[in-house]
């Protein structure tokens, strides 16, 4: 599909026939009712300026994708998901360890979650379930493709990984590779006695992006809640543990705001306030040139919320 740009005052032609008006029909119209409402988020769906990516975008591991607006529209998540060049779909022809979709029905509810084991590239579940996202229009969504560098990987995409704490529903995916000896070491054996994987039944089994996901859920918990610094103190202590960091990308939610951070790997972002203010993430931005998305820094963490534009924190990982 071909689109073009949106901006607030654009206002598209209502045929007579579709919105039931006869010819000789002369009966005032309220101005609010004949204003169509502008959908958020279609400037991201533009490709201006010349292709500036290859199909696969780099040989990073995994790919991920996330979007917070008031109402997300379908065809922003059809073509973010499933028919942009470099769709998360897409992208599941190199990244072809399962996906994992995710959005929340409402914000600060609970989440819906589907996963498949199949690349998303040949599954028509995949497919689906982009198309329950739209027709949920929910105001948070998430979405990954795996390549699997770690623990099990003939499994249903783990990520997002979830889990409930003090009633909210917490989703996290990661982009890249840790050790995993250095996260158990930080997260300790006493809270993994008390927090276990949910993949995998040993060590060897287990996933370095839930071992990175308990880490900064522990992190948050000793800071009472207090997202930013808990996550700048987890990635201070990984840098200090030593070697053994290879990509350190996640977005992280608890329903009402997204987190996301770049180190190691690209990382995409876009925002605009047309119809509502938006934002998305992204490992690589879907359109096969820039046109509205522009790269996080480094070290940076971008914080997504509803109501307003992106926050960027430099990150002291020293």
């Amino acid at each position: 599909p071909s689109f073009s740009r949106v901006d607030d005052d654009d206002t598209t032609p209502v045929d007579d026939d579709d919105a039931g008006v006869d010819d000789d029909d002369s009966s005032p119209q309220d101005d609010d009712d004949t204003t169509p409402e502008i959908p958020p988020c279609l400037n991201s769906l533009l490709s201006e300026g010349q292709p500036d990516q290859s199909d696969d975008g780099g040989d990073h591991n995994c790919r991920f994708w996330s979007i917070v607006t008031d109402r997300v529209p379908a065809e922003v998540v059809e073509g973010h998901l499933v028919t942009l060049p470099a769709s998360l779909k897409n992208l599941g022809q190199q990244n072809d360890n399962g996906w994992g979709i995710a959005w929340y029905p409402e914000a600060g509810g609970g989440a819906e979650v589907r996963r498949g084991a199949p690349p998303a590239a040949e599954d028509p579940d995949f497919d689906a379930a982009a198309a329950e996202v739209g027709e949920a229009r929910p105001a948070i969504a998430v979405s990954h493709v795996r390549n699997c560098s770690s623990g099990l990987c003939d499994i249903p995409d783990p990520h997002p990984f979830e889990r409930l704490v003090d009633g909210d529903h917490w989703l996290m995916g990661h982009n890249g590779g840790i050790s995993k000896q250095l996260l158990r070491d930080l997260v300790g054996d006493e809270y993994l006695e008390q927090n276990p994987p949910t993949v995998g039944e040993s060590f060897d089994e287990w996933i370095d992006s839930e071992l990175y996901f308990l880490l900064l859920l522990k992190t948050i918990e000793e800071h009472a809640g207090a997202v930013e610094p808990a996550i700048e103190e987890a990635l201070q202590a990984m840098h200090a543990a030593g070697p053994g960091l290879n990509g350190l990308n996640f977005f992280l939610t608890d329903g009402e705001t997204l987190w996301a951070y770049r180190e190691d790997n690209t990382l995409d972002f876009f925002y605009d306030d047309v119809g509502a203010p938006c934002s998305a993430v992204a490992s690589q931005h879907p359109t096969d040139a820039a046109g509205w998305w522009e790269p996080v820094e480094e070290f940076d963490l971008v914080v997504l919320r509803r109501d307003g534009p992106p926050e960027f924190i430099p990150i002291d990982v020293e």
